[in-house]
């Protein structure tokens, strides 16, 4: 009984969150009974990252394999000082 009153009130717009809250669960034990329960109502979160951050993150690794190529050690204060300069 409880997995249906959940659903329907996830259905009208409720978050999880308060659903939780409100029958005295765990958001996560919830989450996990009741979308594992029911695949149709499960929803996907995505999240789309800025072509400045994908392209800074290739860059980086580009110079790591190069420093561990090089067998240059490399720190975060190194990777910091690096940053600042781009």
């Amino acid at each position: 009984m409880k997995k249906i009153e959940i659903l329907n009130r996830l259905k009208d717009g409720e978050k999880m969150s308060s659903v939780a809250k409100s029958l005295n669960l765990n958001e996560s034990v919830k989450m996990k009974t009741v979308l594992d329960g029911c695949p149709s109502c499960a929803q996907c979160a995505t999240r789309t990252r800025h072509v400045d951050v994908v392209k800074m993150e290739r860059a980086l690794m580009i110079w790591l394999e190069d420093c561990i190529s090089k067998k240059i050690p490399v720190c975060g204060n190194l990777i910091k000082q690096k940053a600042l300069k781009i």
